[in-house]
């Protein structure tokens, strides 16, 4: 979403990145946001809405939507190879719709 935005905008990393006060590198791990990264606070989501004229609430959305579409994988990772003891699991029952595999 923020480098489709930013190339929208024909903005560099570099250029976005000053005007929102982070540096590229960081800059650069929000574009790619996966689970463990941390999620930016609101005012800096609010200062890249702002620059990139993007809702903020959209934006917020989105981090929040990466982080459990990254959970949910990593969830069915485990019970796909956790074996009987995670099959018996609510979050398996969850995932699966409470059918066996």
């Amino acid at each position: 979403m923020i480098k489709n935005a930013r190339k929208k905008y024909d903005l560099t990393q570099k250029e976005l990145a000053k005007r929102c006060s982070i540096t590229q590198g960081y800059l650069s791990k929000l574009e790619n946001f996966k689970h463990g990264d941390s999620l930016p606070n609101l005012a800096l989501i609010m200062v890249i809405a702002k620059e990139l004229n993007l809702n903020p609430h959209k934006l917020s959305s989105w981090f929040i939507d990466k982080e459990l579409e990254s959970k949910f994988e990593f969830s069915t990772e485990l019970c796909i190879t956790g074996g009987e003891f995670l099959e018996n699991s609510n979050l398996f029952k969850k995932i699966k719709g409470g059918r066996r595999i």
